[in-house]
């Protein structure tokens, strides 16, 4: 007897296999068929009475066995249907026709589900058995993704346009014959779901309303060329400006240089106030810039900002810390709305720091560019806490997402949603770890197996 296994392959990288999973001791050979939609692989052996079913991840590196269709009558060769000719009003995912001895016999795979919606979880557009490309195109060297179909029926609705699954199976069992028992969940494991669903939906508003409150606050107080005290300019006339001197008042050195303490006056209104070293800024200082409307009081060196200072703009925003040449270092941003930003602004390298929107949320990690970048935590003000990689001021990457009420989610994540293999944990420490397409939980590829 021979040992069975199947491995999954990346065809981009085939020196090596992504999941090597054993089956079992038999000599038949296995015949895999995969359904793209649901992540399901099927496997159905020559001489084999059964089909075991399986669930990929997306990234095919890890694989769940899920159960097996059982019979008696061994199949001497067994086809699978076009997946455009399932009946969705049963949920039916899979049809497959099996040759026996003396007959051929259609085993159909079906999701128990109870409604008239149209289970769009699980049934996304498929192949519609037309080429995309002719012969000329494909040897002209052309490529195209497949001709795709919507299974959806018309005139019907989605579970998602009608607020979500309302009902679930917890599992199947099978007898030798080939039929199963529908086994429904406990009132108390159904009203999780019904929570599940629940959260998910809050977790999508706390998405949209975070995001309209980044607006408000990183894209005016941050990146506007208005507002942003990192953009605020600055008046590099003032040497040009010094010809004349009878808008100087103060003390002079020996050669008749702008030295000690001295107030000059700009031909646009702008004012410095304080310590001069051979004509040039040198110390303690104040500048009121007229143009701007802003007023830097610190150090100078080199007639230029240099040291630790405070800045103050016409809307009452502040940035407390360091500057060099000009430009803003490590320091506090106070904003007019009362939100605050601690850590090194710079717009062009990756920087650590902290920013407290002025609802009360916090955000403590990486930025680039003015946005919340890398690795990141970002905790609101009603207790939920998201902890984990972030892009261009989105949620994208691994992260944990710990609510108020004590629900979590642990996983993979895109553009802001729940995106990939992710792990659910109820209040009570219940795990249900599967698959999320942009925020959406795909329901457990729990199947009825029809004769």
């Amino acid at each position: 007897m021979s040992s069975r296994e199947f491995s999954v392959w990346d065809i981009r990288k085939l020196n090596e296999s992504l999941k090597t999973q054993p089956v079992d001791t038999s000599p038949g050979v296995l015949i895999p068929f995969y359904d793209p939609g649901n992540y399901l692989l099927f496997l159905a052996g020559k001489g084999d009475g059964n089909i075991r079913y399986y669930e990929l991840t997306k990234d095919s590196d890890v694989v769940f066995y899920l159960n097996q269709y059982i019979s008696k009558d061994t199949q001497s060769s067994i086809e699978l249907f076009p997946k455009r000719i399932v009946n969705v009003d049963k949920c039916e995912i899979m049809r497959f026709a099996k040759l026996s001895k003396d007959k051929v016999e259609h085993i159909m795979f079906q999701v128990p589900r109870k409604g008239d919606l149209f289970q769009e979880d699980i049934y996304p557009p498929c192949h519609d058995g037309t080429p995309s490309l002719n012969v000329t195109e494909w040897f002209a060297g052309q490529s195209k993704g497949p001709n795709l179909i919507d299974l959806r029926p018309e005139g019907a609705v989605s579970i998602y346009e009608a607020g979500g699954v309302k009902k679930k199976v917890k599992g199947i069992s099978t007898t030798s014959e080939g039929s199963a028992t529908v086994h429904e969940e406990s009132d108390d494991e159904e009203e999780q779901m019904r929570q599940v669903f629940a959260l998910q939906e809050r977790l999508k508003n706390v998405s949209t309303s975070v995001t309209s409150s980044e607006t408000v606050h990183i894209g005016k107080n941050l990146n506007s060329s208005q507002r942003s005290p990192a953009a605020e300019p600055y008046s590099n006339n003032d040497k040009a400006n010094m010809e004349n001197e009878d808008s100087y008042t103060g003390q002079r050195n020996s050669k008749g240089e702008r030295n000690g303490m001295g107030t000059f006056i700009y031909p646009d209104g702008s004012k410095y106030e304080g310590e001069w070293k051979n004509n040039q800024r040198e110390g303690k200082g104040t500048y009121w810039s007229a143009p701007s409307k802003y007023t830097y009081t610190g150090l100078w060196h080199n007639d230029m900002m240099n040291g630790e200072g405070e800045m103050t703009l016409a809307n009452g925003s502040k940035f407390i810390g360091t500057f060099e040449n000009n430009q803003r270092g490590h320091g506090i941003y106070k904003f007019s709305d009362g939100s605050q930003f601690e850590g090194t602004w710079n717009p062009k390298k990756p920087t650590r720091a902290k920013f407290k929107w002025s609802n009360g949320d916090v955000y403590e990690g990486e930025w680039l560019n003015g946005k919340r970048s890398s690795k990141g935590k970002l905790t609101y003000k009603n207790g939920d806490v998201y902890e984990g990689d972030w892009l261009e001021d989105m949620r994208h990457g691994k992260g944990i997402y710990n609510f108020s009420s004590g629900e979590s989610f642990n996983g993979s994540w895109h553009n802001n949603e729940m995106h990939g293999r992710g792990t659910w944990i109820s209040k009570s420490g219940k795990k249900s770890d599967r698959e999320w397409e942009n925020g959406k939980k795909k329901i457990a590829t729990i199947i009825r197996i029809c004769l």
